[in-house]
């Protein structure tokens, strides 16, 4: 149900005109989390006065809004017009799958008092006869334009966090916005992410859900799957479950709780550990769409985005690519997918993966420089503290531990240097107040002070 959220309303136009032929179902439709994870059929038909009756498996429903909680208990709801059906499709059937109403939703227009007799009763072929709701719009009120998703703008937002890897970011992003806009998606959407380890590979995929929320997609969740854990078959278990009869058997798992919910991003991390059972799974995951549990339950998992990383021979992907540069889309494709072939993935997992993001080694000062930046002001966040300023031997001093580490200048090992340099110095200025603006001098010294800004009342 979730795929109509968003949809135009001439979508719920062609919907009236294909119920003219006959009764229009949606076969296993997952239904809002209001109603407890269920789902099951949802059937549209026009009544002898042109009314959609729509129809699903009734049930229990903790929605507050009646028009919701009477359509999932009762069974039944009509609607008068292809507006009104549009109007609470995007309005409080969407708000109920996490997904903001559509605009032209809340503010819909007055309905036609003349219609008003119509909308109250309506017959059907079906044996019940229901009272149809008409949709009350509710005032109107000032809405600042939403930012536009597109690839541009998402590789723009995730670039804020992830350092000298433009390239690799328009791939993720294209791939990504390109899932999201689908609305009747036939399968997942699916990105692999190459490189060496330390160049941002899972953090760019950390990152998606502040991007998509800073530009209007809110919804947006990623459920991380460690390949380096799913080593066993055994493992598989704790994926979809157990059979019934057996020990540890449920209704549903995290995995498959994740997948039915919209806006989700599977991770799958270091995807050459996992174990062949695995890899199966995630084969049949990208050619469906489709998971099927022990218990014999299908999850529709069509509208999320599968997003693979791997560092497997990462040097030898780094010289193949030679002097390619990463902006090349297809060349960085075709290369990366025989990679991928010649260090052992299975050949037709990998014709299945729709994009490749090649990740380049961080050999750039300035690239270091931001990325050492960065790690700083995300550790001073975890103390409630923001940086002002920082000097920029700092800096330097966290690209040198980084180095004498023997973990090279990747995001890691910038990251665990901030730490070592910076964390006790933060620590000591942490409260549990508002946040303080702080200034980092390199002395000597060391020395992390707040601004004098920070320290005036108000």
């Amino acid at each position: 149900m979730h795929r109509y959220a968003t949809a135009p309303r001439s979508t719920f136009e062609e919907l009236f005109e294909r119920a003219r032929s006959g009764t229009f179902k949606l076969d296993a439709a997952t239904y809002p989390p209001v109603c407890g994870g269920r789902s099951g059929q949802v059937s549209l038909a026009l009544g002898r006065t042109g009314a959609m009756i729509v129809h699903v498996d009734p049930g229990e429903c903790r929605a507050d809004e009646f028009r919701l909680k009477l359509l999932f208990e009762t069974g039944t709801c009509v609607f008068s017009t292809p507006h009104e059906l549009w109007s609470f499709w995007t309005g409080p059937v969407a708000e109920a799958f996490g997904i903001e109403p559509t605009v032209g939703a809340i503010v819909a227009p007055e309905p036609d008092p003349a219609d008003d007799d119509d909308a109250t009763w309506a017959d059907t072929d079906a044996p019940d006869t229901v009272a149809s709701l008409a949709v009350q719009p509710p005032l109107p009120s000032a809405r600042k334009p939403e930012p536009t998703l597109t690839a541009a703008s998402l590789a723009a937002e995730l670039a804020r966090v992830i350092h000298g890897q433009d390239a690799a970011l328009e791939r993720v992003a294209s791939a990504t916005v390109a899932q999201l806009r689908k609305r009747h998606p036939a399968r997942p959407g699916s990105v692999m992410l190459l490189g060496p380890t330390g160049a941002g590979k899972t953090a760019t995929v950390d990152a998606l859900p502040a991007a998509l929320k800073a530009l209007g997609y809110g919804n947006a969740r990623v459920f991380r799957l460690d390949c380096g854990q799913l080593t066993d078959s055994i493992q598989l278990a704790r994926l979809l479950g157990s059979p019934p009869g057996y020990s540890g058997h449920a209704a549903s798992t995290p995995l498959l709780t994740a997948l039915e919910r919209p806006g989700c991003i599977l991770l799958v991390d270091e995807v050459e550990k996992a174990h062949p059972d695995v890899l199966d799974l995630l084969l049949g995951l990208l050619d469906a769409g489709r998971v099927r549990s022990p218990a014999g339950q299908d999850v529709d998992a069509r509208h999320i985005v599968v997003a693979m990383t791997t560092s497997v021979e990462s040097e030898e992907l780094m010289l193949e690519l030679g002097s390619t540069p990463l902006a090349d889309r297809w060349a960085v494709q075709r290369t990366c997918a025989d990679h991928l072939r010649r260090a052992g993935l299975p050949s037709d997992l990998v014709g299945r993966i729709g994009a490749f993001a090649a990740y380049g080694d961080l050999d750039s000062e300035g690239v270091r420089h931001g990325i050492a930046e960065a790690a700083i002001a995300a550790l001073a966040a975890e103390y409630g503290l923001v940086v002002a300023t920082v000097d920029p031997v700092v800096i330097e001093v966290v690209e040198d531990i980084a180095e004498d580490s023997g973990d090279g200048a990747g995001a890691r090992a910038l990251q665990h240097a901030a730490r070592e340099l910076l964390a006790e110095c933060f620590a000591a200025l942490a409260t549990d107040g508002p946040a303080m603006h702080v200034t980092i001098d390199a002395g000597p010294p060391l020395a992390v002070r707040v601004t004098e800004a920070a320290r005036r009342p108000g």
